[in-house]
């Protein structure tokens, strides 16, 4: 019998995969790109395997959450910035512009 909490877990392991496959299907032909869903802490995680995986650069999307959200719920990007041994590209995009993203990964960041 499955529990609630296998439910949840399949429901956000679904979603990454179908965001991995996502950022495959963006990325240029000449880019290598490999993926991971993994489960744990976000910003463990990601920092524990970039080194032994060779990663050459760590690129997140940030949420730009402030004040009292910020205090809450705090930021997986910053703790990876901070705790990286690769550099680490952030990107910010608001509610609006993830829905209408361009659909050239090359499009400029600001």
């Amino acid at each position: 019998m499955e529990t609630a909490w296998d439910g949840i877990t399949d429901a956000l392991r679904e979603e990454g995969e179908v965001a991995v496959e996502r950022v495959k299907e963006l990325a240029p032909s000449d880019v290598d790109v490999e993926t991971k869903v993994l489960e744990g802490s976000p910003s463990r995680v990601i920092v524990d395997e970039a080194a032994p995986e060779n990663c050459d650069l760590v690129v997140m999307g940030t949420h730009g959450r402030g004040g009292i959200d910020r205090l809450l719920l705090g930021s997986v990007a910053e703790r990876v910035v901070r705790r990286s041994p690769v550099p680490v590209l952030t990107v910010h995009l608001d509610s609006d512009e993830q829905e209408s993203a361009p659909a050239d990964p090359r499009a400029t960041v600001e």
